[in-house]
């Protein structure tokens, strides 16, 4: 949408990722982003750039093929950049539905970040049933791709402590600027109004983990 494509102009790009970074940061842990399967990275960057004027550096991976399985390790490309070792702490890991599978994926070897599934969950017994970091669910009460009902039904492959938001009004689409999607639930609620929302729990997410 032309809105995603004027915000990214305020990020910094690599060959891997746009940087969306924090003029006055709020914590020493960053936040790196999975987009959802076949959408294009830019399509998070009103999101992106909005975490990041809450206050957290941010980076928005590209993926290979825009498929998050096929590029599970792509958050490595960011921790490994000379700006994440000089202001970066921790990490929580975000992901809109198959980018959370990307991140639940990523977090069975890589234990130390925290996890963010956006209209997504863990699609695998035993995955990260005990990872040891916060872990977060966000979805649209309207999302029919992503239901409440799959969400909560895969509750069991997620840490007990796993913290679950439900958007009152959200769908699934709406969590980027990509414009509708075939099958998906009509929101009642304004994009602007959703992100607002996913923007908030993105920030409490952070500061849960700033306090590990």
């Amino acid at each position: 949408m032309p809105e995603a494509l004027e915000r990214l102009a305020t990020a910094e790009e690599a060959d891997d990722y746009y940087l969306f970074k924090a003029d006055n940061p709020i914590s020493d842990t960053c936040y790196i982003y999975y987009p959802g399967g076949l959408v294009h990275a830019e399509a998070y960057a009103p999101y992106t750039a909005d975490v990041a004027q809450a206050g957290v550096h941010t980076f928005l991976l590209k993926l290979t093929l825009d498929m998050a399985m096929m590029d599970v390790d792509a958050a490595n490309d960011a921790k490994q950049s000379e700006f994440a070792k000089a202001n970066c702490k921790n990490y929580v890991l975000g992901g809109h539905s198959l980018g959370g599978i990307g991140i639940a994926m990523y977090a069975e070897t890589n234990q130390d970040d925290g996890l963010l599934f956006i209209s997504s969950y863990a699609h695998k017994e035993g995955l990260i049933d005990k990872h040891p970091q916060p872990v977060m669910l966000v979805y649209g009460a309207n999302d029919l791709l992503s239901t409440e009902e799959e969400i909560l039904g895969a509750r069991g492959n997620l840490p007990a402590e796993a913290i679950y938001f439900k958007i009152e009004g959200g769908n699934h689409a709406q969590m980027g600027h990509y414009g509708p999607q075939n099958n998906d639930g009509e929101a009642t609620i304004s994009r602007e109004e959703q992100q607002k929302i996913l923007v908030e729990k993105t920030v409490e997410i952070i500061q849960i983990m700033s306090e590990q």
